[in-house]
């Protein structure tokens, strides 16, 4: 029996003893994927947003007491932060050349494909910007000098009040030459304008944070640079607006009787941005396409307005929808009116099972008083339905 006994337990502890050791390895296995996502491209996209978010904060022309802003990066990119976000962009496009494409889920692959398409939307669009900011830089003939004062800031470096101000004065110099200059200027193209002017801009913040982080630590920027700093600041903004004013649209497009001229974006980028949305229809299909929904939409507006009674003036049955509405005060009632005949309408067409504690959830009338206040088409909106709902419920 003692024999027995102790066989039993010396396998009790072998059995145990290899569950544990299997334990110990399956553990060892899963440290690597314990914060595997479902997507294996999960990782590279989640850290490509925190590089570029570095970046666009590192390089930000906004002050530095301005916290929020600085955090999102400001819409305008200089040059330096242009070429930084290029490289970052160049870096993951790398990564997913040599990522297992082939190997992995569905999840994965999806999300290659979007990103990818992503990466290259944003290259496209900073070379285009690059190709415009090479157009204006002409104009800026001051900004390498701005930017070069800025990179001290960066680090914390102490700097020479005296020579900062003395830098600035010739700076402004530069600045005042330009704005004449822009003055025997016709026109600019309105994005190169645009661009301009938001460049101008760009310097005007990032000249504020550095002066900002010196001005009232260090005694001798503080005594030399405040004077001169207000001068090349208030110089940046009367060239901003300058250069801005100097923008127009440079195509043969005529007014419609709107009054709007638009900037067309053109052929090319249409194209891309199509292709970009996953639209496989050309400009020309779209217009076609369009056209066909319009002319089904007359003909229906035409058959509402004949039975109504206005024959083909449309126009006036349109109005008539307009002025047909509830005295003030009676909204709630007429929307609940109109959830009656949505249930009425889905019973009778056996066309969704409500059971009876959603429809009474759904006869919940909220505050619609103040909610739809300046909201003036609410009114006609909810009698057109009415209209349309009675004469067209067989759809």
């Amino acid at each position: 029996m003692k024999c027995h006994q102790w066989t039993k337990n010396f396998t009790l502890v072998i059995l145990l003893s290899s569950c544990f050791h299997n334990l110990q390895v399956s553990a060892q296995q899963n440290t690597s994927s314990l914060y595997a996502q479902t997507s294996e491209m999960a990782d590279a996209m989640i850290q490509y947003d925190a590089d570029k978010a570095s970046i666009l904060r590192f390089y930000s022309t906004s002050s530095q007491g301005d916290f929020f802003t600085r955090q999102q990066g400001p819409g305008y990119n200089t040059p330096e932060r242009r070429k930084r976000l290029l490289e970052l962009i160049d870096q993951y496009l790398e990564i997913l050349k040599k990522s297992p494409f082939e190997k992995w889920n569905i999840n994965g692959k999806v999300d290659y494909v979007l990103f990818k398409r992503n990466l290259e939307s944003e290259q496209y669009q900073l070379l285009e910007e690059q190709k415009t900011y090479d157009q204006i830089a002409k104009y800026l003939t001051f900004s390498d000098r701005l930017f070069a004062l800025q990179k001290p800031r960066r680090r914390g470096i102490a700097v020479n009040g005296e020579d900062v101000a003395r830098e600035l004065n010739d700076i402004n110099k530069d600045i005042t030459t330009a704005i004449d200059k822009l003055k025997k200027v016709d026109s600019i193209e309105l994005t190169q304008a645009n661009l301009a002017s938001e460049a101008a801009k760009g310097l005007q913040g990032v000249l504020k944070d550095y002066f900002n982080f010196y001005n009232g630590y260090d005694p001798l920027f503080t005594w030399w640079v405040p004077r001169t700093y207000t001068s090349t600041d208030s110089l940046l903004g009367v060239f901003a607006s300058a250069i801005k004013r100097k923008g127009k649209v440079n195509n043969l497009q005529k007014d419609d009787g709107s009054g709007i001229i638009g900037n067309p974006i053109g052929s090319t980028e249409l194209v891309r941005q199509l292709k970009y949305e996953w639209i496989s229809y050309s400009p020309e299909d779209l217009v076609d396409i369009a056209n066909k929904e319009f002319a089904w939409c007359d003909a229906e507006l035409l058959k509402a307005s004949h039975d109504m009674g206005f024959g083909d003036k449309w126009k006036d049955a349109l109005e008539k929808v307009k002025q047909t509405y509830v005295p003030p005060g009676k909204q709630p009632e007429a929307m609940y009116d109109l959830y009656k005949q949505s249930v009425d309408f889905l019973k009778k067409n056996d066309l969704l099972t409500l059971p009876p504690f959603i429809r009474r959830r759904l006869g919940n009338v909220y505050d619609v008083s103040r909610k739809t206040t300046g909201k003036s088409f609410f009114h006609w909106w909810t009698i057109t339905h009415h209209f349309l709902s009675n004469k067209y419920n067989d759809v």
